[in-house]
Order: structure tokens, then C-alpha cells, then sequence
């Protein structure tokens, strides 16, 4: 495991603490960045501490540990099927089990900021003379600096130290609510497992027949009357589910799959134009209700 800094600007400490003031749970499960900024060093299971500048004084706001690679937002879209990730270009998103609160407020001691051991991503170690003096230079913090397994056990138990429980709770709170989103993508036990049967158990689209990524699509989520009739309902792998919930994925009259061109360059281009093959009639008269 690697150990990494991650920046947040003056202004998103703030709007997060206006949330909490207001009443709002603010949770770190995931973060954003421009290609600019070296993300390419941080793979599955690495973290990063969350830091701020307030004049001289570092805040340390929590920890997060990498769930996966780095990933463009469309790709994080994709596989959480959310809405509200921040608005950059790439997103690593947290390991449910290790999303921590928001700590607006959390200064890091002055002798622990002035000791902090950071390297670049070549890493080589990173002038910090400045801060040896209580001076943080913005373009270090930015650069996302690996830390040293000192530095990092350091910070580590600086946020120990603070809301240790109110950290197990939201994470619970995360997983039971993650927990709970999956459940209702895939569908009433029923009519899933009809769905199952009548598609082979496998996705309309890809083929794909891991049953634990399969999900109940409805075609005319508008009528939801009509949700249980398996002519308006289909088998779709997670992702692919996403993407047509998106607008990125369609069918055209004859049933053929139309891919957006936002994702020529990515792999679901492939399925552009693949026309799906339904169930046999026979098939669906035994399964609809």
C-alpha cells in the first residue's frame, strides 16, 4: 500500500462545512482530478489523506483507500450509477468498507506537518524547507506527493484519534446503502429469476452470464404499471444497464444497439449495431405473470 496527499482547495472545505452546519452528512467516497495532476501512480488499495491549507495550518479532512485504479468519470459512471461525482475529468472512487467523514476542522500539530516525509511521483524526496519553516507550498500539495510509511501512520492516527465511530457508522451507512441500490437494479426476486430463465441467464447485450452482474432493465421505466410484464423488462449486465439509464445506450426500431458517439473510443463502441435476440415467443408467455 501506498500512501499519497490529496489536496482540497480552500473553497471545498468550505462548501463542505456549510453542508455539515446545515445538517448534511459529507462523506469522502470518492475524489476527482485532471489528467494534469501524476493520479497514475495510485492503484487498488493505496490511500490518500485529504488535506487543506488555512492560512499556515495544514487540515487534515480523512482518508480514503483506493477501490480501483484511477478511472475516467464516464467509466465511474458507468459503475456506480451516480449522479453526483464531483465534475473531473478522472475519479477514484473509496472501498465501501473505508469511506470516512468529512473533517473540516482537523489541524494537522505543527511538528507533525513540519516532519512530513513527501516524494514525487519519480520518488525522489520533495523540498520541503518551506515547510520546515511553517510555509506550504500549494504546488507540492497539488502534485498529490507520496508520503512515507512514517508520515503516513502519523496522519493515520491523527484521524484515530478524532471520529473513530461516527467513521464506522457512515461507512456501515454506506454499504447497507450500496447494499440496498443493488438489490433494486436487480429486480424483484420473481421476476428476475423469470427474466433469467427466459434470457439464458445471460445479458441481451454482451452474453455475459455472471449472474452476480446481472440486473432487471426496464425499457418503459414510464409505465409503471407495466414493470412487471416481462415484454418490458430484459436482462442487462450492471454496466451496460447504466449506460442505457444514461442515455449512452439505446435500441432503434429494429432492436439494434446504438451506442452514443461520447463512447466511440471506449470498449462499448464494439457493441454499436449488434442486434439482440429476444427469447422464443414460448418462452415469454411462460414467464409473464
Amino acid at each position: 500500500m501506498s500512501s499519497f496527499a490529496f489536496y482540497f482547495h480552500a473553497d471545498v472545505f468550505e462548501h463542505k462545512r456549510q453542508l455539515l452546519r446545515g445538517g448534511t452528512s459529507v462523506v469522502i467516497d470518492h475524489v476527482g482530478a485532471t489528467p494534469r495532476l501524476p493520479f497514475k501512480d495510485i492503484a487498488a488499495g493505496d490511500e490518500l489523506f485529504i488535506v487543506g491549507l488555512s492560512g499556515n495550518h495544514l487540515h487534515l479532512a480523512g482518508r480514503l483507500v483506493a477501490a480501483d485504479r484511477p478511472m475516467s468519470r464516464s467509466e465511474a459512471l458507468a459503475r456506480t450509477g451516480r449522479h453526483d461525482l464531483v465534475d473531473k475529468a478522472l475519479i477514484c472512487l473509496a472501498t465501501p468498507a473505508s469511506v470516512d467523514v468529512f473533517r473540516p476542522d482537523l489541524r494537522v500539530p505543527v511538528e507533525v506537518a513540519q516532519a512530513l516525509e513527501l516524494f514525487n511521483s519519480d520518488g525522489e524526496p520533495v523540498r520541503t524547507e518551506g515547510m520546515r519553516q511553517g510555509r506550504f507550498e500549494l504546488n507540492v500539495l497539488r502534485s498529490c506527493p507520496r508520503l512515507s510509511a512514517a508520515s503516513a501512520a502519523q496522519l493515520r492516527q491523527l484521524l484515530g484519534q478524532g471520529s473513530a465511530a461516527e467513521t464506522r457508522v457512515a461507512a456501515a451507512q454506506a454499504s447497507a446503502e450500496a447494499m440496498s441500490s443493488i438489490e433494486a437494479r436487480r429486480g424483484s426476486a420473481a421476476l428476475r429469476t423469470r427474466l433469467l430463465q427466459a434470457w439464458g441467464g445471460r445479458c441481451a447485450v454482451t452474453d455475459c452470464a455472471v449472474e452476480a452482474l446481472l440486473e432487471v432493465a426496464h425499457m418503459t421505466p414510464a409505465a409503471p404499471a407495466a414493470a412487471e410484464r416481462l415484454g418490458d423488462a430484459m436482462v442487462l449486465r450492471s454496466d451496460i444497464h447504466t449506460l442505457f439509464d444514461l442515455g449512452l445506450m439505446a435500441f432503434d426500431d429494429r432492436w439494434c444497439v446504438r451506442v452514443s458517439p461520447q463512447l466511440r473510443d471506449s470498449e462499448y463502441w464494439a457493441y454499436n449495431g449488434r442486434a439482440i435476440q429476444p427469447p422464443e415467443p414460448a418462452a415469454c408467455a411462460a414467464c409473464v405473470p
